[in-house]
């Protein structure tokens, strides 16, 4: 459906222009299943998180989070994020040490739009930080428990007079295509969250640069979500988003280029992602003696 995403297509071919979208395409994720032939190699050079590599030379981070602070279901994010200058979560709930995710979908927290609305545009006014992460929550199942009553409406009648048996075939159940139709409405929510900030962004004399991205794909139609025990190819495939605002573009005319000329590549991974941030910071950087993974953008 192209009308789950139209506030973002209006932006890149109209309000913002081509000279500041870099790229918009569908990109794989960093489960590349070539790079697992051998797992053995993720683990034989050490893992450094982006945020600890900037603080090595000053460059300020914030966190806005509007996930769980800890507990199983956001460890890794704990790790990440450990270091960071500032860490600003929704709410006050700290997790359980437990294999579930039932705690954290039952957690209190606000809506994406209404949390970076009253946190991102002070921090970007008032704050001399270099890199800003915003972790949503919409998107997680049940779709439609974390997204505006203004969008939990169907977007269309595309699927009303469809069987929905030759839609989901073996994977059917009854009010199978609620899932869908939930799935659809959440993009579009998230799609208007996405648009506010940039329009934020677009506006500030202050250069800045904008990455969207999920950690993984979702399958709502085999409804197995992101189960990796009943992959499918949908859960390896990302949104890749990069914006380049207008006083950004102007000093950096050298960056922009770069990414244009790697726009029409049809294959990127996660792996390259702190590569690309740090060309955008402009910071060089070089390991003595030791081993990271850290790929370069554009290259294997």
């Amino acid at each position: 459906h192209t009308h789950t995403t139209p506030s973002l297509f209006e932006t890149f071919t109209l309000k913002i222009g081509k000279d500041s979208i870099i790229n918009q395409k569908e990109k794989s994720s960093n489960l590349d299943l070539k790079a697992y032939d051998g797992l053995d190699s993720m683990y034989s050079s050490k893992n450094i998180s982006i945020i600890d590599l900037l603080n090595k030379i000053d460059k300020k981070t914030i966190l806005l989070s509007n996930q769980g602070r800890t507990g199983f279901w956001n460890f890794a994010a704990s790790l990440i994020f450990s270091n960071a200058s500032n860490k600003i979560y929704s709410t006050s709930y700290l997790g359980e040490m437990s294999f579930s995710n039932k705690v954290e979908h039952q957690a209190s927290r606000p809506l994406d739009d209404i949390f970076f609305r009253n946190n991102f545009n002070n921090l970007i006014d008032n704050s001399n930080a270099d890199f800003y992460i915003l972790h949503s929550y919409a998107g997680h199942g049940p779709y439609k428990k974390y997204i505006s009553q203004n969008y939990s409406a169907m977007i269309d009648n595309f699927y009303q007079d469809i069987d929905e048996r030759a839609i989901f075939g073996k994977a059917y159940i009854n009010g199978s295509i609620n899932e869908v139709e939930g799935y659809d409405s959440t993009m579009s929510y998230i799609d208007s969250v996405i648009h506010e900030i940039l329009l934020k962004i677009n506006s500030l004399k202050e250069p800045m640069a904008f990455i969207y991205l999920s950690d993984h794909g979702e399958s709502p139609f085999t409804l197995a979500g992101h189960d990796s025990s009943r992959f499918v190819g949908e859960m390896l495939s990302i949104p890749f988003i990069l914006f380049i605002n207008d006083a950004a573009a102007k000093i950096r005319p050298d960056l922009v280029k770069k990414l244009k000329s790697l726009e029409m590549n049809n294959y990127a991974t996660l792996n390259e992602l702190p590569s690309l941030i740090f060309d955008i910071l402009a910071v060089d950087v070089t390991f003595k003696n030791e081993t990271y993974n850290l790929c370069y953008f554009g290259n294997q």
